[in-house]
């Protein structure tokens, strides 16, 4: 009874403060496509920040140059006043880090320096109401594929207390990462020849996640928004607003409810539009590309639109076949404020589909590693990990940082980890009445309570993978680069290594049997002669910098380092506890290595075999059928 009486006291005190609050309240990019000023492009120097010119900032659908790229056009229209025309056949190329790389490797690198911004806002009814944004966004991918370009499309879906308004700190964030998405595409045309005219478009999907207006957030985007007595109106906006990310994300009317009849995602309709402008193929460089991702409750909305698909699509998956992406070509969650539910449903449809039902089993080990030969489990286990092939790619990826790092001792090195959807989450959550870690626990803190590195005290479901960023952006001389929006255009600061092959070689080391694989894979580290230390692949930074990404399945808790995954070794689904420097607590995900790493996952094909390791005749076939 006390707490029901504090609940519905606390319930009046928001209403009070609430009203006293000036309301937050879109669309915000609504200068008509029509104005000239929405034909200029938008150049925002080093600083990265919308100061000024309002009217233009406020167009849907924008061009950007990166800093620098005004200059060089600059030093070209100088040229040619003193020197007149080039040459038949002849293009005058801006200069800078990537284009003179190109030009050394005999490449021709149309589009170093520039990409396209798109926003596309929702309504709280799922409605868009500028009604041109959309079709601006699907007009200029079909003209970038008329031009004979490949389209590389970014979509990002933000959290709460943030919309599309000027001066976001989420947006300053996307075009951060915009940066170092064409900076992947120039180290692919320099090293390889590939996405050499790749159109790169970041949509900016809106909703209305800031319900009282706070003022810019860009000055310190990292930071994420105040949470001080000045935040308390702002804070008692969160269950209002999860639920209208539920019904944007899944149709339904709240997160618990069931979607009206004829009705359906709001979120999907936009991104399966976009989806059918483009030519998708995962792994194939020379098709389009469309990589999805959704921070906060804008995890959670896409977390709620995929789980029932997912769920539907591994029950009837066939197994030993590839599992093709649920949207895009990636799904990308960053500290979701999703419970977990949405995620351990597709884990035990996978466990359902091998025939495992609800057994807790993992292995058919004992616990000093050798075999039981009694293991009732033992071809529901075999079944589980050959659901999927050695080459079967991730399509839906999610990303938390979290608190227990098992290789570190946390008294010697805090972890910055993110309290927003480990603490604050779940206190909401049960503020509400919810009960049982299905419904309380975010997605990326529901760790497997294991016994052993074998065992498990309960249902093996929860964190699956780790992503951890081994070396940051750092030159040979030691000079640290930050993740910054003018270092993307240094080639030495933002280069980002082709990773064709690698979750392959990770899946199946040299030495192991064909068809065989290992169960906790391992990327990230070389190891010399036994007993050296493992250092860093620089599998980010290449032979620019020493940035190096470790992917890895399975845990390595305080408690259990090395404990099997709950996931098998192909799954597509990879529920990853992040290490803070892969992301820092709960805003500061813009991350120049793990940002590449997941650009890998996208432009490169992971899971592509050696040719030379292959059967006799099938390199062939399998150059032939990527042409096709």
């Amino acid at each position: 009874m006390l707490v029901s009486t504090f609940r519905i006291a606390l319930v009046a005190l928001a209403l009070l403060t609430l009203s006293a609050c000036e309301e937050a309240k879109g669309p915000f990019r609504t200068t008509p496509l029509a104005e000239p000023v929405c034909a200029e492009v938008q150049d925002l120097k080093v600083a990265n920040q919308e100061i000024g010119r309002e009217t233009v900032r406020r167009c849907s659908m924008q061009r950007h140059f990166l800093p620098g790229a005004v200059e060089a056009r600059q030093d070209i229209e100088a040229v040619l006043r003193d020197s007149g025309p080039p040459p038949a056949g002849q293009i005058l190329l801006p200069s800078n880090d990537w284009t003179e790389m190109a030009a050394q490797a005999q490449r021709t690198l149309l589009h170093s320096d520039d990409y396209a911004l798109a926003f596309v806002e929702l309504n709280d009814q799922g409605g868009q109401d500028v009604a041109w944004q959309l079709p601006a966004l699907l007009a200029h991918l079909d003209a970038q594929d008329k031009a004979g370009r490949q389209n590389y499309v970014v979509a990002y879906v933000h959290g709460w207390r943030h919309n599309a308004q000027l001066r976001d700190g989420d947006i300053r964030k996307l075009r951060r990462l915009l940066a170092y998405s064409r900076a992947a595409l120039n180290s692919r045309c320099v090293k390889l020849g590939e996405y050499c005219d790749a159109a790169l478009t970041g949509v900016f999907i809106g909703w209305n996640g800031q319900k009282v207006r706070e003022g810019p957030s860009d000055v310190t985007p990292d930071v994420g928004m105040d949470t001080g007595l000045g935040a308390i109106g702002p804070g008692l906006t969160f269950w209002d607003r999860w639920n209208v990310s539920c019904r944007l994300g899944s149709g339904k009317r709240d997160c618990v409810g069931q979607p009206p009849k004829g009705f359906t995602s709001p979120l999907r309709k936009v991104l399966r539009a976009v989806e059918r402008e483009l030519s998708l193929r995962q792994g194939d460089p020379k098709r389009d590309k469309f990589l999805i991702f959704g921070h906060s409750m804008g995890g959670n909305m896409l977390a709620t639109m995929l789980r029932d698909e997912a769920v539907r699509k591994v029950s009837r998956h066939s197994p030993g076949t590839e599992m093709r992406p649920l949207v895009g070509d990636l799904v990308v969650l960053l500290n979701p404020a999703a419970r977990s539910q949405d995620w351990t449903a597709i884990q035990r449809a996978e466990r359902e589909r091998a025939g495992l039902g609800d057994s807790r089993v993992l292995t058919c080990l004992n616990e000093d590693g050798s075999d039981n030969p009694d293991c009732p489990e033992r071809a529901a286990l075999i079944r589980w990990h050959r659901l999927y092939p050695l080459r079967q790619r991730p399509v839906y990826i999610s990303l938390t940082s979290a608190a227990d790092w098992g290789t570190l001792k946390q008294k010697d090195r805090p972890v910055e980890h993110d309290t927003a959807t480990g603490q604050i989450f779940p206190f909401a959550r049960e503020f509400i009445g919810e009960e049982g870690p299905e419904q309380v626990v975010a997605i990326g803190h529901r760790t497997p309570n294991y016994a052993s590195r074998y065992r498990l005290h309960e249902e093996p479901v929860g964190t699956s993978h780790e992503v951890a960023v081994l070396q940051g952006a750092e030159t040979d001389g030691g000079r640290r680069y930050w993740s910054r929006y003018g270092n993307a255009v240094k080639a030495e600061a933002g280069w980002c290594e082709p990773a064709d092959g690698w979750l392959l070689r990770a899946r199946q080391p040299e030495g192991l049997a064909p068809g065989q694989f290992v169960t906790n894979w391992d990327y990230g580290l070389f190891w010399g002669a036994p007993g050296d230390r493992p250092v860093s692949s620089r599998n980010v930074g290449g032979s620019q910098n020493k940035a190096a990404v470790q992917w890895r399945q399975g845990m390595y808790l305080k408690t259990n380092t090395g404990a099997l995954s709950v996931s098998p070794g192909t799954s597509p689904f990879w529920n990853a506890r992040a290490l803070d420097s892969a992301i820092r607590g709960h805003s500061a995900w813009a991350n120049y290595a793990t940002w590449c790493a997941l650009n890998q996952l996208v432009l490169d094909d992971v899971t592509a075999p050696d040719p030379e390791t292959l059967p006799p005749g099938e390199a062939m076939m399998r150059a032939k059928a990527e042409t096709e």
